[in-house]
């Protein structure tokens, strides 16, 4: 999608926000505040020296282990009488989406211009983001549309709750699994943040391996998978490893099936 061009007078204001935040799964990109407005690229206006926008992102907010909520906040500035004017949003290079209208009421007169605040939550998984924001004023009354984009802003989401990975549950506090009567089935459990799912590799004697995917459960840090081992596997020491999401974890534990 074609961006409009910046004012040559765009005043922003860039701010790096990170943070690492206590417990709290959106979709990569801007939350749908608001709808309503055409998108910046299709409007005929020209870019007025006199139409800017300043923005400076809030601390991210964590509303799980894997996302958190940045405030993106300003002024819009207009040499013309305001008109209900759309905020855009574009996350990490991805389509516009209209997210906010930052109503006429809003401008306050300062000299030959009208000036108004804003403030809008964007939604953004943990990591290293650039964040756009559009403006648009349609054309009213003879008066010509406008349109701004600010410079991208650089944010960081760093809301990793899960604390280090770990397999935990009867796979570590069990000295021999697998014992008993009946069909054989060993649950394993994991905590950590491996994505939506961990990668499960289970390796044994005589170049045994297993590989699975491990389910997260819900928004939680936990991860199970029920492994089914086949009748008269050899006894031994198995080698459990899990991957995912650029984290891992090892256990070792000793099988007994019958």
């Amino acid at each position: 999608m074609t961006r409009p061009a910046l004012a040559p007078s765009l005043a922003l204001v860039v701010a790096l926000a990170s943070a690492a935040c206590g417990p709290t799964d959106p979709s990569s990109g801007a939350d749908s505040l608001a709808a309503g407005g055409e998108d910046p690229a299709s409007l005929p206006g020209s870019v007025f020296p006199d139409y800017w926008v300043t923005v400076t992102a809030a601390a991210p907010v964590c509303v799980d282990g894997a996302s958190g909520s940045v405030t993106l906040a300003g002024t819009v500035t207009s040499s013309v009488a305001p008109q209900p004017t759309t905020v855009w949003a574009s996350v990490d290079g991805g389509a516009m989406a209209a997210i906010d209208v930052v109503a006429p009421a809003a401008f306050t007169r300062s000299g030959d211009l009208f000036v108004a605040p804003y403030a809008v939550p964007v939604s953004l998984y943990n990591g290293a983001h650039a964040v756009t924001l559009c403006f648009a004023q349609p054309s009213v009354d003879g008066e010509p549309a406008q349109q701004v984009c600010a410079d991208p802003v650089r944010v960081t989401v760093a809301c990793d709750t899960c604390g280090p990975p770990e397999f935990f549950g009867d796979l570590v506090s069990n000295p021999s699994l697998c014992r008993g009567e009946g069909a054989a089935r060993v649950p394993i459990h994991l905590r950590g943040d491996f994505g939506p799912e961990a990668r499960l590799a289970i390796v044994g004697p005589n170049g045994f391996r297993h590989d699975a995917a491990m389910r997260r459960a819900g928004q939680s840090c936990n991860y199970q998978y029920v492994w089914s081992p086949a009748p008269g596997m050899t006894s031994g020491e198995y080698l459990f490893i899990a991957t995912g999401n650029g984290v891992s974890a090892r256990a070792t534990a000793s099988l007994a099936c019958r």
